[in-house]
């Protein structure tokens, strides 16, 4: 057991001055003014960081690490479409598995040099489990299926009926939980099994990335032709509005993460927010793939609970969840302590994850050095790297 001392903390969504965190091991015992826990805890070894805050670690909503490989290979800036179907050419070419362990296992040890302690994994292969399982095993890896043709969609669900618990169980100590693609990616019956088959954890969602994925749903516009022109629909969709079609196939469900919501307006956030879930923001892999931007200040407005992610290094220069809220920083007129919210409360409640610096919670040791009086603007106006260390 120690005390851990520095000259700010941010705890449960606040930074606070002239207090101390009690830690065993990676579990906080107490958080309260100094004065207090001295008396309280008056033979325990203190660990004096110096000036600078003191973090529980960081949480990135949504990655894709095993898409590392794919850094500086897919183009900048050529709209949702021109973008995928450039990764479906490359997702042809067979690459080799070393290779791709290898770029995930760097992407995760690169996240973790930066405070992230724990990510919302996106995984087709689920080879992140046994990477993170050392490394953050409070992540949730999310096991990714899309199939839009209906006959592969039921021998998808066919064989994850006969295999998730065996592979649930390959997984642990990490979280494995099922997810489905996209709509435009996965057909319905396929994405109703995904969004049922665990209802309490977790399920997530790339949604409303592009202008294109609200025409998909009517059965128009680009996305559905260069889709249907691979051969890969086979059910004609028609409807007006994409929840109309999440309800009719029962995969509107409370604890889905939203991730991407470029074309989300008022009515499509009041919805999320009903059913108590949440946006996840991947700003700057937005900016790379159609050179657009979600509406962040209505987003923020709607009060829905948002987190943010990196997305992959095929749709982004680095995984680095606080390059993420910098570059919102620097384009949006966001207060510094809710970025840094969205990076650490609000995501570990979409992951279901029992961590902060807040008492009987998990934290691990995540310190930055600093020297004005405003330190959360001065880590999101520099390039300031965090000292990680193990919490005793």
């Amino acid at each position: 057991m120690e005390i851990l001392k520095s000259e700010y903390i941010f705890s449960n969504g606040k930074i606070l001055k002239d207090y101390l965190v009690v830690v065993d091991k990676n579990t906080v015992i107490d958080v309260d003014k100094s004065n207090l826990i001295l008396k309280s805890y008056n033979n325990i070894k203190i660990r004096d960081l110096g000036y600078g805050v003191l973090f529980g670690g960081f949480i990135n909503l949504h990655t894709h690490t095993e898409l590392s490989y794919m850094k500086n290979k897919l183009p900048r800036k050529k709209g949702f479409v021109g973008w995928l179907e450039a990764m479906i050419k490359s997702k042809k070419t067979e690459e080799d598995k070393n290779t791709i362990i290898a770029s995930a296992q760097k992407g995760i040890k690169d996240m973790a040099s930066y405070g992230t302690v724990a990510i919302g994994d996106i995984s087709n292969t689920l080879i992140s489990c046994e990477l993170l399982k050392n490394t953050m095993p409070l992540s949730v890896v999310f096991f990714e299926n899309y199939a839009l043709n209906k006959e592969r969609a039921c021998l998808v669900k066919k064989e994850l009926q006969d295999t998730l618990i065996k592979l649930e169980n390959g997984c642990k100590p990490i979280k494995m939980t099922p997810t489905a693609h996209s709509v435009y990616s996965t057909n319905g019956c396929l994405i109703e099994f995904l969004a049922n088959k665990q209802p309490n954890n977790p399920f997530s969602i790339h949604f409303l990335e592009s202008e294109y994925e609200k025409p998909f749903i009517n059965s128009q516009g680009k996305l559905f032709e260069l889709l249907d022109g691979y051969g890969l629909v086979d059910t004609k969709l028609n409807y007006k509005d994409i929840f109309d079609y999440l309800k009719d196939i029962n995969a509107y469900r409370k604890k889905t993460i939203f991730v991407h919501c470029v074309e989300a307006n008022n009515s499509d956030l009041e919805k999320i927010k009903e059913i108590d879930s949440t946006v996840c923001l991947c700003p700057r892999s937005n900016k790379f793939i159609s050179d657009t931007l979600p509406n962040i200040y209505a987003i923020e407005k709607s009060g829905v609970n948002i987190g943010v992610g990196t997305d992959s290094l095929a749709s982004n220069d680095d995984l680095n969840v606080l390059n993420e809220i910098r570059y919102i920083y620097k384009h949006f007129n966001i207060k510094p302590q809710k970025l840094f919210r969205w990076i650490t409360d609000n995501p570990a409640k979409a992951l279901n994850l029992n961590l902060g610096l807040q008492k009987n919670k998990a934290a691990y040791g995540v310190f930055f050095a600093t020297n004005t009086p405003q330190p959360l603007e001065e880590i999101l106006e520099n390039q300031l790297k965090p000292l990680t260390f193990k919490v005793q």
